[in-house]
């Protein structure tokens, strides 16, 4: 996948470490390392932070089509809540990580 864009950079997690593989490994999120120990993602040039919190829902657009998105997501055993037409030419999957947080990947038709 190809991630462009995110409605929020403070993303609440109980496993850090678990959301990071979540972030990185499902939706290519480039990860940087400062040190063995502290490695961080970034997306629209700010680092994602995974903070204590209650679920939220947000938006992660991406730059790939909707056939695209949707063989990744399978082959990573992800479950499509669901999917919907959007304007210019955009489709709308939602999905939900392990830590309930809904999230409307914007892709294109």
């Amino acid at each position: 996948m190809k991630p462009k864009k995110i409605s929020t950079h403070s993303i609440p997690v109980s496993n850090p470490a678990r959301a990071f593989r979540f972030f990185h490994e499902v939706f290519d999120v480039p990860a940087f390392e400062e040190t063995n120990e502290n490695k961080y993602l970034v997306l629209e040039q700010e680092r994602l932070n995974f903070v204590p919190g209650e679920p939220i829902e947000l938006e992660l657009t991406v730059k790939d089509h909707f056939e695209t998105v949707q063989n990744h997501l399978a082959s990573y055993y992800v479950t499509i809540l669901m999917i919907e037409e959007a304007r210019l030419n955009k489709m709308i999957i939602t999905i939900e990580d392990f830590e309930k947080n809904k999230i409307r990947i914007i892709c294109n038709k």
